[in-house]
């Protein structure tokens, strides 16, 4: 959420360079749903059910029973926030396109707590 929050913040500065910005995340819509309901993002979150999308990116992961049972200990559950069992996150990622469809930037890391910094995505756009 707070990675959302800065580019929501820096959204006049994307918009300012004829750009978009798109959030993908594995939640299902109704999901999605509240987290507008809390925050006035003015930008699109898909819903990217079964991780289909990240797949086709190699980039999903599956949670060890020991690291499941720790999400779940904090609340996370991703059976009803995902909307099935495969107990499967993507790793966070920030893929910057250009207008002609050419990626400019991946950034991957498999650390959650590492993620891009969004002010810095402005030079790839």
């Amino acid at each position: 959420m707070l990675e959302l929050d800065s580019y929501q913040a820096l959204l006049e500065k994307i918009v300012e360079k004829n750009a978009t910005f798109v959030s993908i995340c594995p939640e299902k819509v109704d999901t999605i749903k509240k987290v507008y309901e809390k925050k006035e993002y003015d930008f699109h979150i898909l819903s990217d059910m079964n991780n289909d999308y990240a797949r086709s990116l190699g980039i999903v992961y599956h949670l060890e029973e020991n690291l499941s049972q720790l999400y779940k200990g904090f609340g996370i559950d991703l059976t009803r926030t995902q909307g099935n069992e495969n107990d499967e996150l993507p790793i966070p990622a920030t893929i910057v396109v250009n207008r002609h469809g050419i990626v400019e930037l991946i950034h991957l890391d498999s650390d959650y707590t590492k993620r891009f910094e969004p002010e810095e995505s402005l030079s790839y756009i």
